[in-house]
């Protein structure tokens, strides 16, 4: 009887080595998915390591890094959603002012008409002035 125990105790000794090998491996994947910046890829590697090893000895780094990663990842989103807006208030602020650009110079064109209809009423006003005193 003691040789079979000592038996099953080596194939659990081995089989828990052998376990302890696979989680570091997993971890090792999602560390270096992490490290290459394949994010989405290392959260995926980070879930699946958690769901298979939940009670081993680096699983609290692993939720940790995996709550790191995915603010990372959110940020990110939002950051391009900033850009994105950003880009569009840029073509909004341009188009303004190329719209601005247009009326002021439709405005001097008008202003230069309002003057010179001004003079010509002037130059009416004088010519009138004329025809009258030479009735006189």
């Amino acid at each position: 009887m003691s040789r079979l125990a000592l038996v099953v105790v080596l194939l659990l000794a081995t089989g828990c080595a052998l376990l302890g090998r696979d989680a570091a491996r997993a971890l090792a994947d999602a560390d270096a998915r992490a490290a290459e910046g394949d994010y989405p890829a290392a959260l995926a590697a980070y879930d699946a390591y958690l769901a298979k090893y939940p009670e081993a000895s680096d699983a609290a780094r692993a939720r940790a890094t995996r709550a790191v990663l995915r603010d990372l990842v959110a940020a990110r989103a939002e950051l391009g959603s900033l850009r994105e807006r950003l880009t569009a208030r840029d073509a909004e602020a341009t188009r303004q002012a190329s719209e601005l650009a247009r009326m002021r110079q439709e405005l001097a064109v008008r202003q230069a008409e309002v003057a010179r209809i001004r003079q010509d009423l002037e130059d009416l006003k004088r010519t009138d002035l004329q025809m009258e005193r030479r009735r006189r």
